[in-house]
């Protein structure tokens, strides 16, 4: 994707923001903030503050055009198999493994460069520390966005981060970073994640709809009686495999169509479709039953 289209994906999910973050507890805001200061000191010894914050809703077609050129990304994976993905900057990649193996920051900026899978190595302690972080400083939000996330696994490319990612709404988590100190360097950490289930609202109309779906789309058993037959005992007792139990020729034209618990729901005549037994409907559950059909009788000799 060129840079020009990507830039212009990028603005259209600022403009839909709306300034998102007033929606945001201010205690979420601090949340972030905290876990992201905790865990890039704890898990890297890299010093860092927030400098910029925000939240938007991401499309689904717009989600492989999130990752910059360079971004390391990451799978995360939360308890129940939710997926998210971490999106990490180059310069937060660089400044991470600086902090890590020279134990500062350099005043210069590290060229660009494609993430490596040392790098995603390196970076995978530090991404669970800011998750955890956030963990522990976000107790009593249970459905914030971000919670119970850790690192997964690397991936190569957008479009497998958005074919890993269920089709659901996600919303996009961006923290601008100042890291070291007095370095002037910067990086990005931008989060891909579900969306919060929004709680049902009681709306008697929509009840009654989604009752009256979920009860027409359930499967009922449905059955054909061709004729009724009291038996005296003895010989319904004696009924083998094999034994002929005649029925009145007229049957087949008075075949009975019977529900759940013996109702009925209509008259049918018993023939044939398609190579296939069959009932052809002639009459509805409330019409009167044909004269004929009344229980038979079946003697010993019959």
């Amino acid at each position: 994707m060129t840079a020009e289209a990507r830039q212009t994906t990028l603005h259209r999910m600022i403009d839909r923001a709306d300034d998102r973050l007033a929606g945001v507890e201010p205690a979420l805001r601090r949340a972030w903030r905290l876990a992201l200061v905790k865990g890039l000191s704890g898990g890297a010894g890299l010093p860092a503050a927030l400098t910029a914050f925000e939240q938007a809703d991401v499309p689904a077609a717009e989600r492989a055009d999130l990752p910059e050129e360079d971004d390391l990304i990451a799978l995360l994976e939360a308890p129940g198999g939710a997926l998210g993905v971490a999106m990490v900057s180059s310069q937060l990649v660089s400044a991470v493994i600086e902090a890590q193996t020279m134990g500062k920051v350099l005043a210069r900026a590290a060229p660009s460069r494609q993430p490596t899978i040392t790098d995603a190595t390196m970076l995978a302690d530090v991404i669970d520390r800011v998750l955890s972080t956030f963990d522990a400083e976000a107790e009593g939000y249970d459905d914030a966005p971000g919670r119970g996330f850790r690192y997964g696994t690397r991936l190569a490319d957008g479009r497998a981060a958005a074919l890993a990612l269920a089709d659901a709404p996600h919303l996009v988590l961006r923290f601008d970073l100042a890291l070291g100190v007095g370095t002037g360097r910067s990086g990005v950490l931008r989060l891909l994640l579900p969306q919060p289930k929004a709680a049902d609202v009681y709306d008697p109309d929509l009840w009654r709809g989604r009752l009256e779906q979920a009860v027409l789309q359930a499967e009922v058993p449905v059955s054909v009686e061709l004729v009724r037959l009291p038996l005296p005992v003895g010989r319904a007792r004696d009924l083998q495999r094999g034994d002929l139990v005649p029925i009145p020729r007229d049957a087949l034209s008075r075949a009975r169509l019977a529900g759940p618990g013996g109702a009925t729901l209509g008259w049918a005549h018993l023939g044939q479709s398609g190579g296939h037994r069959a009932v052809r409907l002639t009459g509805a559950a409330d019409a009167a039953a044909p004269d004929t059909w009344e229980p038979q009788q079946l003697t010993d000799e019959g």
